[in-house]
């Protein structure tokens, strides 16, 4: 796997920094940007390209639930892992309907978010290379046809 940036979201600085490290030490691969609240994130949407957000549910402000509905609409490609600390069903089928690709309990298990972490960011990669496969076909396609065509007024 390339170099993965990765976007993480909360109002915790102390859960910020162990999420980061915890990536960085089992991740190499990955970069993490840090930011404290869904508005800074959707500020570096629009200017960076990431493999996966993952942010909290519950912030001032801007909650994660308005976070990923955005990513659903403006980014669909990337995988969005939400975290929070209610420890109800409830809320878990709510964030798995709204389009998160998981759902992370706090306190949170760093092996298990790790693993999340590294699923979402595979599909992301499996879902770039069929993009790239499906434009080769077409632009073969294409060019087939172009190549044909000429042929069949002959």
């Amino acid at each position: 796997m390339n170099t993965a940036p990765v976007l993480l979201v909360d109002d915790d600085e102390m859960l910020l920094q162990a999420l980061s490290e915890a990536i960085r030490l089992r991740m190499s691969t990955v970069n993490v940007e840090t930011v404290a609240s869904a508005q800074e994130a959707l500020q570096l949407l629009q200017t960076r390209d990431y493999s996966a957000v993952i942010s909290d549910i519950q912030m001032p402000g801007m909650d994660g639930f308005a976070l990923l509905a955005h990513v659903q609409e403006h980014y669909p490609d990337i995988p969005v892992l939400l975290i929070t600390g209610y420890n109800d069903h409830k809320t878990a089928i709510q964030a798995l309907h709204a389009g998160a690709y998981d759902y992370i309990r706090k306190p949170i298990e760093r092996d298990d978010f790790v693993a999340a972490l590294y699923r979402a960011l595979t599909t992301y990669q499996l879902r770039q290379q069929i993009k790239e496969q499906q434009h080769a076909l077409e632009y073969y396609a294409l060019s087939l046809g172009h190549h044909i065509e000429p042929q069949a007024h002959e």
